[in-house]
Protein backbone atom coordinates (compact mmCIF):
# COMPACT_ATOMS: atom_id res chain seq x y z
CA UNK A 1 0.00 0.00 0.00
CA UNK A 2 1.31 3.41 -0.89
CA UNK A 3 1.45 5.96 1.93
CA UNK A 4 0.98 9.70 1.66
CA UNK A 5 3.27 10.12 4.69
CA UNK A 6 6.36 8.77 2.95
CA UNK A 7 8.67 11.75 3.75
CA UNK A 8 7.64 11.65 7.43
CA UNK A 9 8.27 9.15 10.18
CA UNK A 10 10.89 6.93 8.59
CA UNK A 11 13.33 7.25 11.49
CA UNK A 12 12.59 5.79 14.87
CA UNK A 13 14.06 6.43 18.31
CA UNK A 14 15.45 3.98 20.85
CA UNK A 15 14.16 5.97 23.84
CA UNK A 16 11.95 3.86 26.08
CA UNK A 17 9.19 6.50 26.33
CA UNK A 18 8.84 6.58 22.53
CA UNK A 19 7.89 2.92 22.09
CA UNK A 20 4.48 3.83 20.65
CA UNK A 21 6.15 6.09 18.08
CA UNK A 22 8.57 3.32 17.11
CA UNK A 23 5.68 0.87 16.74
CA UNK A 24 4.01 3.18 14.24
CA UNK A 25 7.25 3.85 12.37
CA UNK A 26 7.87 0.14 11.90
CA UNK A 27 4.30 -0.50 10.78
CA UNK A 28 4.63 2.32 8.24
CA UNK A 29 7.75 0.75 6.76
CA UNK A 30 6.04 -2.64 6.53
CA UNK A 31 2.99 -1.05 4.89
CA UNK A 32 5.11 0.76 2.33
CA UNK A 33 7.80 -1.80 1.62
CA UNK A 34 6.63 -5.24 2.75
CA UNK A 35 7.28 -8.07 2.54
CA UNK A 36 10.51 -6.93 4.16
CA UNK A 37 13.07 -8.48 6.51
CA UNK A 38 13.50 -7.28 10.10
CA UNK A 39 17.12 -6.42 9.30
CA UNK A 40 15.97 -4.16 6.46
CA UNK A 41 13.41 -2.53 8.76
CA UNK A 42 16.16 -1.80 11.29
CA UNK A 43 18.33 -0.29 8.56
CA UNK A 44 15.54 1.96 7.27
CA UNK A 45 14.41 3.17 10.71
CA UNK A 46 17.78 3.38 12.51
CA UNK A 47 16.31 1.25 15.28
CA UNK A 48 18.29 -1.61 16.79
CA UNK A 49 17.58 -5.09 15.46
CA UNK A 50 16.42 -6.18 18.93
CA UNK A 51 13.95 -3.28 19.09
CA UNK A 52 12.57 -4.17 15.66
CA UNK A 53 12.38 -7.86 16.61
CA UNK A 54 10.35 -7.01 19.74
CA UNK A 55 8.00 -4.65 17.89
CA UNK A 56 7.35 -7.13 15.07
CA UNK A 57 6.59 -9.80 17.68
CA UNK A 58 4.06 -7.44 19.29
CA UNK A 59 2.48 -6.75 15.91
CA UNK A 60 2.25 -10.44 15.14
CA UNK A 61 0.47 -11.07 18.44
CA UNK A 62 -1.92 -8.17 17.63
CA UNK A 63 -2.70 -9.70 14.24
CA UNK A 64 -1.34 -6.75 12.22
CA UNK A 65 1.51 -8.55 10.42
CA UNK A 66 2.48 -12.05 9.32
CA UNK A 67 5.85 -13.76 9.05
CA UNK A 68 6.45 -15.56 5.78
CA UNK A 69 9.17 -17.58 4.15
CA UNK A 70 12.75 -16.29 4.32
CA UNK A 71 13.53 -13.66 1.72
CA UNK A 72 15.73 -14.82 -1.15
CA UNK A 73 19.01 -13.01 -1.55
CA UNK A 74 19.13 -11.49 1.93
CA UNK A 75 22.58 -11.06 3.44
CA UNK A 76 23.63 -13.27 6.34
CA UNK A 77 21.25 -15.82 7.85
CA UNK A 78 17.91 -16.07 6.03
CA UNK A 79 15.31 -13.75 7.57
CA UNK A 80 11.54 -14.25 7.50
CA UNK A 81 9.59 -11.78 5.43
CA UNK A 82 7.35 -9.45 7.44
CA UNK A 83 4.15 -8.47 5.63
CA UNK A 84 1.07 -6.44 6.47
CA UNK A 85 -1.96 -8.52 7.46
CA UNK A 86 -4.85 -6.65 5.78
CA UNK A 87 -7.52 -8.19 8.03
CA UNK A 88 -5.75 -6.87 11.13
CA UNK A 89 -7.74 -3.61 11.27
CA UNK A 90 -10.69 -1.96 9.55
CA UNK A 91 -12.11 1.51 9.02
CA UNK A 92 -15.42 3.06 7.97
CA UNK A 93 -15.46 5.76 5.29
CA UNK A 94 -18.52 7.92 4.67
CA UNK A 95 -19.38 10.40 1.92
CA UNK A 96 -22.25 12.81 2.56
CA UNK A 97 -23.26 15.09 -0.30
CA UNK A 98 -26.26 16.24 -2.31
CA UNK A 99 -26.46 12.83 -3.98
CA UNK A 100 -26.99 10.98 -0.70
CA UNK A 101 -24.84 8.89 1.62
CA UNK A 102 -22.17 6.31 0.73
CA UNK A 103 -20.36 4.09 3.19
CA UNK A 104 -17.39 1.79 2.59
CA UNK A 105 -15.40 -0.50 4.86
CA UNK A 106 -11.68 -0.82 4.14
CA UNK A 107 -9.07 -3.12 5.61
CA UNK A 108 -5.60 -2.22 6.88
CA UNK A 109 -4.26 -2.34 3.30
CA UNK A 110 -6.92 0.10 2.11
CA UNK A 111 -8.98 -2.36 0.07
CA UNK A 112 -12.77 -1.93 0.08
CA UNK A 113 -14.42 -5.03 1.57
CA UNK A 114 -18.03 -3.79 1.82
CA UNK A 115 -20.18 -0.92 0.53
CA UNK A 116 -23.65 0.51 1.17
CA UNK A 117 -25.47 3.64 0.01
CA UNK A 118 -28.65 5.44 1.03
CA UNK A 119 -30.79 8.15 -0.54
CA UNK A 120 -31.71 11.01 1.80
CA UNK A 121 -35.19 12.61 1.80
CA UNK A 122 -33.63 15.76 3.24
CA UNK A 123 -30.35 16.80 4.85
CA UNK A 124 -31.50 17.87 8.28
CA UNK A 125 -29.25 16.90 11.16
CA UNK A 126 -31.77 14.38 12.49
CA UNK A 127 -32.22 12.74 9.07
CA UNK A 128 -28.51 12.51 8.36
CA UNK A 129 -27.58 11.16 11.79
CA UNK A 130 -30.30 8.51 11.55
CA UNK A 131 -29.19 7.56 8.02
CA UNK A 132 -25.55 7.24 9.06
CA UNK A 133 -26.50 5.04 12.00
CA UNK A 134 -28.69 2.90 9.72
CA UNK A 135 -25.97 2.54 7.09
CA UNK A 136 -23.40 1.68 9.76
CA UNK A 137 -25.75 -0.95 11.21
CA UNK A 138 -26.16 -2.55 7.76
CA UNK A 139 -22.40 -2.84 7.38
CA UNK A 140 -22.06 -4.15 10.91
CA UNK A 141 -24.64 -6.87 10.17
CA UNK A 142 -22.71 -7.88 7.05
CA UNK A 143 -19.34 -7.93 8.85
CA UNK A 144 -20.04 -8.77 12.50
CA UNK A 145 -16.68 -10.43 13.03
CA UNK A 146 -14.83 -7.34 11.76
CA UNK A 147 -16.41 -4.74 14.02
CA UNK A 148 -14.17 -5.25 17.09
CA UNK A 149 -11.21 -4.47 14.81
CA UNK A 150 -12.52 -1.06 13.65
CA UNK A 151 -10.22 1.84 14.53
CA UNK A 152 -12.59 4.67 13.55
CA UNK A 153 -14.61 6.39 10.86
CA UNK A 154 -13.86 9.15 8.37
CA UNK A 155 -16.50 11.50 6.96
CA UNK A 156 -16.05 13.36 3.66
CA UNK A 157 -18.42 16.16 2.68
CA UNK A 158 -18.43 19.37 0.64
CA UNK A 159 -16.80 22.45 2.18
CA UNK A 160 -15.98 25.10 3.01
CA UNK A 161 -16.03 24.56 6.78
CA UNK A 162 -16.83 27.19 9.40
CA UNK A 163 -16.69 30.19 7.04
CA UNK A 164 -19.24 32.89 7.75
CA UNK A 165 -21.40 33.61 4.71
CA UNK A 166 -20.08 30.62 2.74
CA UNK A 167 -20.47 27.38 4.74
CA UNK A 168 -23.84 25.77 4.04
CA UNK A 169 -24.78 28.55 1.58
CA UNK A 170 -26.11 27.79 -1.91
CA UNK A 171 -26.82 24.60 -3.83
CA UNK A 172 -23.19 23.44 -3.90
CA UNK A 173 -22.82 23.35 -0.10
CA UNK A 174 -24.43 21.37 2.70
CA UNK A 175 -24.53 21.92 6.44
CA UNK A 176 -21.24 22.25 8.31
CA UNK A 177 -20.54 18.92 10.01
CA UNK A 178 -17.01 19.85 11.06
CA UNK A 179 -17.86 21.45 14.43
CA UNK A 180 -16.83 19.51 17.57
CA UNK A 181 -20.49 19.20 18.59
CA UNK A 182 -21.49 17.60 15.28
CA UNK A 183 -18.50 15.27 15.31
CA UNK A 184 -19.35 14.14 18.85
CA UNK A 185 -22.97 13.53 17.88
CA UNK A 186 -21.90 11.40 14.91
CA UNK A 187 -19.30 9.54 16.96
CA UNK A 188 -21.95 8.70 19.56
CA UNK A 189 -24.28 7.33 16.85
CA UNK A 190 -21.57 5.23 15.20
CA UNK A 191 -19.80 4.11 18.33
CA UNK A 192 -16.48 5.06 16.70
CA UNK A 193 -14.11 8.04 16.79
CA UNK A 194 -14.73 10.24 13.72
CA UNK A 195 -12.47 12.40 11.56
CA UNK A 196 -13.98 14.92 9.10
CA UNK A 197 -12.44 16.04 5.79
CA UNK A 198 -13.75 17.91 2.77
CA UNK A 199 -14.73 15.68 -0.15
CA UNK A 200 -12.04 16.92 -2.53
CA UNK A 201 -9.22 16.33 -0.04
CA UNK A 202 -10.55 12.88 0.88
CA UNK A 203 -10.76 11.99 -2.81
CA UNK A 204 -7.18 13.19 -3.29
CA UNK A 205 -6.04 10.86 -0.50
CA UNK A 206 -7.68 7.88 -2.24
CA UNK A 207 -6.27 8.89 -5.62
CA UNK A 208 -2.80 9.17 -4.10
CA UNK A 209 -3.02 5.78 -2.39
CA UNK A 210 -4.77 3.79 -5.11
CA UNK A 211 -5.23 5.80 -8.31
CA UNK A 212 -3.71 8.09 -10.90
CA UNK A 213 -1.70 10.10 -8.35
CA UNK A 214 0.34 7.16 -7.02
CA UNK A 215 3.97 8.18 -7.01
CA UNK A 216 3.26 11.92 -7.25
CA UNK A 217 4.66 14.12 -4.50
CA UNK A 218 2.73 17.25 -5.49
CA UNK A 219 -0.57 17.36 -7.32
CA UNK A 220 -4.05 18.86 -7.26
CA UNK A 221 -7.12 16.66 -7.55
CA UNK A 222 -9.96 18.77 -8.98
CA UNK A 223 -13.14 17.20 -7.67
CA UNK A 224 -16.53 17.63 -9.36
CA UNK A 225 -19.35 17.17 -6.86
CA UNK A 226 -22.33 19.43 -7.27
CA UNK A 227 -19.78 22.20 -6.82
CA UNK A 228 -16.04 22.27 -7.48
CA UNK A 229 -13.06 21.90 -5.16
CA UNK A 230 -9.49 20.64 -5.12
CA UNK A 231 -7.53 18.35 -2.85
CA UNK A 232 -3.91 19.45 -2.71
CA UNK A 233 -0.79 17.40 -2.01
CA UNK A 234 2.59 19.10 -1.58
CA UNK A 235 5.78 17.08 -1.12
CA UNK A 236 3.86 13.96 -0.20
CA UNK A 237 1.50 15.61 2.30
CA UNK A 238 -2.17 16.51 2.17
CA UNK A 239 -2.34 20.28 2.58
CA UNK A 240 -5.44 21.35 4.55
CA UNK A 241 -4.77 24.99 5.38
CA UNK A 242 -5.56 26.75 8.66
CA UNK A 243 -9.21 25.73 8.79
CA UNK A 244 -9.28 22.69 6.52
CA UNK A 245 -10.45 24.80 3.58
CA UNK A 246 -7.39 24.73 1.33
CA UNK A 247 -8.36 23.98 -2.26
CA UNK A 248 -11.75 25.72 -2.36
CA UNK A 249 -11.05 26.72 -5.95
CA UNK A 250 -14.75 26.82 -6.78
CA UNK A 251 -14.80 30.24 -5.15
CA UNK A 252 -11.79 31.56 -7.07
CA UNK A 253 -12.92 34.47 -9.25
CA UNK A 254 -12.30 33.83 -12.95
CA UNK A 255 -14.66 36.43 -14.43
CA UNK A 256 -14.71 39.99 -13.09
CA UNK A 257 -18.33 41.11 -12.68
CA UNK A 258 -19.38 37.61 -13.75
CA UNK A 259 -22.28 35.47 -12.63
CA UNK A 260 -23.35 36.09 -9.02
CA UNK A 261 -22.43 33.36 -6.53
CA UNK A 262 -24.26 32.58 -3.26
CA UNK A 263 -20.95 33.15 -1.47
CA UNK A 264 -21.39 36.90 -2.10
CA UNK A 265 -18.87 37.29 -4.92
CA UNK A 266 -19.36 37.33 -8.69
CA UNK A 267 -17.59 35.25 -11.31
CA UNK A 268 -16.59 32.27 -9.11
CA UNK A 269 -15.16 29.30 -11.01
CA UNK A 270 -17.89 26.86 -9.96
CA UNK A 271 -20.53 29.16 -11.45
CA UNK A 272 -19.08 28.08 -14.81
CA UNK A 273 -17.43 24.71 -14.13
CA UNK A 274 -19.49 22.32 -11.98
CA UNK A 275 -22.51 20.06 -12.11
CA UNK A 276 -24.54 22.92 -10.65
CA UNK A 277 -23.37 25.22 -13.47
CA UNK A 278 -24.38 22.62 -16.07
CA UNK A 279 -27.81 22.19 -14.43
CA UNK A 280 -28.45 25.92 -14.62
CA UNK A 281 -27.08 26.43 -18.13
CA UNK A 282 -28.91 23.42 -19.58
CA UNK A 283 -32.09 23.92 -17.50
CA UNK A 284 -31.97 20.35 -16.20
CA UNK A 285 -34.49 19.09 -13.67
CA UNK A 286 -34.58 16.25 -11.15
CA UNK A 287 -32.49 15.01 -8.24
CA UNK A 288 -28.70 14.93 -8.44
CA UNK A 289 -28.50 11.36 -9.75
CA UNK A 290 -31.12 12.02 -12.42
CA UNK A 291 -29.24 15.13 -13.52
CA UNK A 292 -26.07 13.10 -14.11
CA UNK A 293 -28.05 10.59 -16.18
CA UNK A 294 -29.46 13.43 -18.30
CA UNK A 295 -25.96 14.81 -18.87
CA UNK A 296 -24.71 11.38 -19.98
CA UNK A 297 -27.66 10.98 -22.36
CA UNK A 298 -26.97 14.38 -23.91
CA UNK A 299 -23.28 13.56 -24.12
CA UNK A 300 -23.98 10.28 -25.92
CA UNK A 301 -26.19 12.18 -28.37
CA UNK A 302 -23.58 14.89 -28.92
CA UNK A 303 -26.16 17.46 -27.79
CA UNK A 304 -25.17 20.91 -29.17
CA UNK A 305 -26.31 22.72 -26.03
CA UNK A 306 -24.16 20.52 -23.79
CA UNK A 307 -21.21 20.80 -26.17
CA UNK A 308 -21.54 24.57 -26.08
CA UNK A 309 -21.56 24.58 -22.27
CA UNK A 310 -18.48 22.37 -22.20
CA UNK A 311 -16.68 24.70 -24.62
CA UNK A 312 -17.29 27.62 -22.27
CA UNK A 313 -16.50 25.61 -19.14
CA UNK A 314 -13.20 24.43 -20.58
CA UNK A 315 -12.03 28.04 -21.03
CA UNK A 316 -12.54 28.77 -17.31
CA UNK A 317 -11.17 25.38 -16.27
CA UNK A 318 -8.01 26.01 -18.29
CA UNK A 319 -7.64 29.32 -16.45
CA UNK A 320 -8.09 27.64 -13.06
CA UNK A 321 -5.56 24.92 -13.92
CA UNK A 322 -3.02 27.57 -14.91
CA UNK A 323 -3.39 29.20 -11.48
CA UNK A 324 -3.00 25.85 -9.70
CA UNK A 325 0.13 25.04 -11.69
CA UNK A 326 1.65 28.46 -11.00
CA UNK A 327 1.02 28.17 -7.25
CA UNK A 328 1.90 24.48 -6.76
CA UNK A 329 4.44 23.64 -9.50
CA UNK A 330 2.69 20.27 -9.36
CA UNK A 331 3.50 16.93 -10.98
CA UNK A 332 0.00 16.91 -12.49
CA UNK A 333 -3.56 18.17 -12.20
CA UNK A 334 -6.09 15.34 -11.94
CA UNK A 335 -9.83 15.57 -12.67
CA UNK A 336 -12.37 13.29 -11.01
CA UNK A 337 -15.66 13.15 -9.16
CA UNK A 338 -19.32 12.30 -9.59
CA UNK A 339 -19.68 12.56 -13.42
CA UNK A 340 -18.87 9.68 -15.76
CA UNK A 341 -15.49 9.08 -17.36
CA UNK A 342 -17.03 10.00 -20.72
CA UNK A 343 -17.88 13.42 -19.28
CA UNK A 344 -14.28 14.00 -18.18
CA UNK A 345 -12.87 12.75 -21.47
CA UNK A 346 -15.02 15.26 -23.36
CA UNK A 347 -14.07 18.07 -20.98
CA UNK A 348 -10.34 17.30 -21.12
CA UNK A 349 -10.44 17.15 -24.92
CA UNK A 350 -11.77 20.73 -24.93
CA UNK A 351 -9.45 21.96 -22.17
CA UNK A 352 -6.28 20.91 -23.96
CA UNK A 353 -3.89 22.34 -24.85
CA UNK A 354 -3.17 23.99 -21.49
CA UNK A 355 -1.64 27.43 -21.16
CA UNK A 356 2.15 27.86 -20.89
CA UNK A 357 3.13 27.15 -17.29
CA UNK A 358 5.97 26.75 -14.82
CA UNK A 359 4.92 23.09 -14.73
CA UNK A 360 6.44 22.62 -18.21
CA UNK A 361 10.02 21.46 -17.96
CA UNK A 362 12.43 20.63 -20.72
CA UNK A 363 12.78 16.95 -21.52
CA UNK A 364 9.64 15.93 -19.60
CA UNK A 365 6.91 14.76 -21.99
CA UNK A 366 4.57 13.67 -19.16
CA UNK A 367 0.94 14.83 -19.35
CA UNK A 368 -0.02 17.74 -17.11
CA UNK A 369 -3.76 16.98 -17.01
CA UNK A 370 -5.02 13.50 -16.12
CA UNK A 371 -8.37 11.84 -15.49
CA UNK A 372 -8.57 10.12 -12.12
CA UNK A 373 -10.56 7.08 -11.14
CA UNK A 374 -13.91 8.84 -11.82
CA UNK A 375 -15.40 6.57 -9.15
CA UNK A 376 -18.26 7.85 -7.00
CA UNK A 377 -16.79 5.99 -3.99
CA UNK A 378 -13.43 7.80 -4.16
CA UNK A 379 -14.06 10.37 -1.37
CA UNK A 380 -15.49 7.67 0.94
CA UNK A 381 -12.46 5.48 0.16
CA UNK A 382 -10.14 8.33 1.08
CA UNK A 383 -12.15 9.13 4.22
CA UNK A 384 -11.71 5.53 5.38
CA UNK A 385 -7.93 5.94 5.16
CA UNK A 386 -7.90 8.81 7.68
CA UNK A 387 -8.61 6.78 10.86
CA UNK A 388 -6.10 4.13 9.78
CA UNK A 389 -3.37 6.74 9.51
CA UNK A 390 -4.49 8.50 12.68
CA UNK A 391 -4.09 5.21 14.52
CA UNK A 392 -0.88 3.95 12.94
CA UNK A 393 1.01 6.90 11.43
CA UNK A 394 4.00 8.25 13.40
CA UNK A 395 3.13 11.92 12.85
CA UNK A 396 -0.43 12.54 11.74
CA UNK A 397 -0.13 16.32 12.16
CA UNK A 398 2.92 16.38 9.91
CA UNK A 399 1.17 14.02 7.52
CA UNK A 400 -1.73 16.45 7.13
CA UNK A 401 0.67 19.44 7.05
CA UNK A 402 -1.52 22.08 8.68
Amino acid sequence: MSDFSAPIGSLGTNLTHARSHNYRVVLNVIRNSGPISRAAIAERTSLTRQTVHNIVADMQRAGLVTLGDPLAGSRGAPSSAVALRPEGAYSLGLLLDQFGLIGVVTDLAGQIVAREDLALPDQSVATVLAAMARLSARLRQRLPEYWPLFVGAGLALPGPFDVHGMSGVGRTAIGDWSSPEMVRALSDRLGLPVLVENDASAAAVAEHLHGAARGFGSFAYVYFGVGLGAGIFTEGHLYRGRGGNAGEIGHMVVEIDGLPCPCGKCGCLERYVSIDAAVEALRLDGDSGEVLRQIDERLAGNDPELMGWMDGASVRLRQGINVLEAVLDADAIILGGRPSRAFFEALVERTLPLMPSVAVRGGEPRPRLLIGSADIDTPAHGAAALPIFAEFNPQLDALLKM
